[in-house]
């Protein structure tokens, strides 16, 4: 469970991963204005985990009230990670990237 007072991208991020590399990132724009300072931003640009990192790496409230951060997507091996929001709170959940067999959970 990621800690809503405490949130921080680039560490959701990491632990999403589940110890995979991330390979590449795209980040959107958030919902109460850009948490990355102007001359910084690559909205919609596919980045390597070297450039997005530092970008991600900034604290927010995560708690209800709606996303304190931006909207991001990052691809491992296996898996497609992306930024959630859920009556209005934040976290990061996983898919897998490619089709697998078993039984399938709600996000």
């Amino acid at each position: 469970m990621n800690d809503r007072r405490n949130g921080n991208l680039k560490r959701w991020l990491l632990g999403a991963a589940q110890n995979e590399p991330i390979l590449a990132v795209v980040i959107g724009h958030g919902e109460r204005g850009d948490s990355i300072p102007r001359g910084e931003r690559q909205h919609g640009k596919v980045l390597s985990w070297e450039e997005a990192a530092p970008l991600l790496d900034y604290p927010f409230y995560a708690g209800f009230g709606g996303a304190g951060c931006e909207s991001a997507y990052a691809w491992t091996e296996n898996l497609i990670i992306g930024v959630y929001e859920y009556d209005g709170a934040t976290s990061v959940e996983s898919l897998p990237r490619h089709p697998i067999e078993g039984e399938q959970t709600f996000l």
